[in-house]
């Protein structure tokens, strides 16, 4: 009854700044969950982080199956950066099982990306799922000849070897994102190269690594613009991975 009431409650604050969707159907309380998770991407870059975990898991409780990966995928970034550490990790899992068997490759590598995005990432079920799904996300994206998504399944697949402890493979893969000419892409990349490469003993390797990130992020939009808005998701990804590598190689 809540969740009915929660919904009801939102749709009817959408519906009085809608006159026009009003119009077309006056009488309709249910509005479609594809709305409301529209709705908790702009919250999200608004950075009204309460508001947008709240609308989301209101679908999440009422209908999973309308979630898709990219949504889990934003939705594991805000856990990660406003809510618990209990609740990301229960999100994470959550999201593993939406898509037990996907047969895409950017449903496999976004089940699990934000997962092995944050420092704490610890439970091996979950990192070994995250190794198992990138890696297949890369092999499905060369056979088809898709190599707009490769790029960024390099350093996801490199991020899930890191945090498995394989240092020497993890900076091999994320070297071939590091270069990437979308500085989203090779920002990420470049973080957990540096971290890779502390961990692999190249001190002068990891230093430059991190000073690239430096660089990349620094130049990012500044919330309340219009590119925040756009590419909050990829700003937030690298810099918590920006925060995590200054603490592992720059401290």
């Amino acid at each position: 009854m809540k969740n009915i009431l929660m919904k009801t409650a939102w749709v009817l604050f959408v519906m009085a700044l809608t006159p026009m969707a009003v119009a077309d159907d006056a009488s309709r309380l249910d509005i479609d969950n594809r709305g409301v998770l529209d709705e908790v991407q702009r919250l999200s870059g608004l950075r009204e982080y309460a508001a947008a975990i709240a609308s989301f898991d209101m679908v999440r409780e009422e209908a999973p199956g309308d979630i898709e990966s990219i949504d889990g995928l934003k939705m594991a970034v805000v856990k990660a950066m406003a809510a618990s550490r209990e609740e990301h990790l229960e999100h994470s899992r959550w999201l593993l099982a939406r898509f037990p068997d996907p047969e895409l490759a950017t449903d496999a590598e976004r089940a699990v990306k934000g997962y092995v995005l944050v420092p704490w990432a610890d439970d091996a079920e979950l990192i070994a799922a995250a190794v198992e799904r990138c890696r297949f996300a890369v092999d499905q994206a060369t056979e088809a000849g898709e190599s707009g998504f490769l790029p960024w399944f390099y350093g996801s697949y490199g991020m899930a070897l890191y945090r498995a402890g394989e240092y020497e493979e993890a900076a091999e893969w994320l070297a071939k994102s590091g270069s990437d000419e979308s500085p989203f892409i090779s920002s990420l990349a470049l973080a957990f190269h540096a971290m890779a490469e502390h961990r692999n003993g190249n001190a002068e390797s990891a230093r430059e690594s991190l000073e690239a990130a430096r660089a990349l992020v620094a130049a990012f939009p500044e919330p309340g613009t219009e590119h925040y808005q756009e590419e909050w998701t990829d700003i937030l990804m690298s810099t918590m991975a920006l925060e995590e590598a200054e603490g592992v190689v720059g401290g």
